[in-house]
Order: C-alpha cells, then sequence, then structure tokens
C-alpha cells in the first residue's frame, strides 16, 4: 500500500492536492559574526558597534534589513554578534 507522508511527492494519477497538505516554514538562519579591531570612528570616545544583516532583492536591485544586533558601546573588539533569523 502507498503511503504519504510530508515530505514525499504525490503518486502520478492521485487526487492528492499539494497546496492542501502544505506544512508551514519553520526554519531558522543562526548567523555567528566576529568583529575584532575596529577602526576607531567617534571623535570623543570609541566606536559603538553593531551588526546589521541585510538581504539583497535581485529583482529589485535593493537591499532590506532582516535583523540588526544590540549596540556594544565603547568596543573596538567587541567578539561574537549572534542572530536568529525566522525564514
Amino acid at each position: 500500500m502507498y503511503s504519504q507522508d510530508e515530505y514525499s511527492s504525490p503518486r502520478p494519477g492521485s487526487a492528492y492536492s499539494q497546496s492542501s497538505q502544505q506544512k508551514p516554514c519553520n526554519s531558522q538562519l543562526e548567523l555567528s559574526i566576529s568583529a575584532r579591531q575596529l577602526i576607531n570612528r567617534d571623535t570623543l570616545s570609541k566606536s559603538d558597534p553593531r551588526c546589521v544583516v541585510l538581504s539583497y532583492d535581485s529583482m529589485t536591485g535593493k537591499y532590506a534589513e532582516i535583523d540588526r544586533t544590540e549596540v556594544i558601546k565603547d568596543n573596538l573588539n567587541p567578539g561574537i554578534f549572534e542572530s536568529r533569523i525566522d525564514l
């Protein structure tokens, strides 16, 4: 007997409707980005780095912000920025 699970394709000729059986995407992308020896761009104190994650849309030629980390005050060696992005 043929069994249908959530990852298999419908059998040819079956009345299976793929759109009614689709599951929502529950994926995450985990990023770890390291930063060391950053250039000091502030004049009165050390820089306040943050990491901004952008996505490029090749159809429009524009970037869109996906996520950003918190600002780390007065630190030129902030270590690792971590971010989780829902896809």
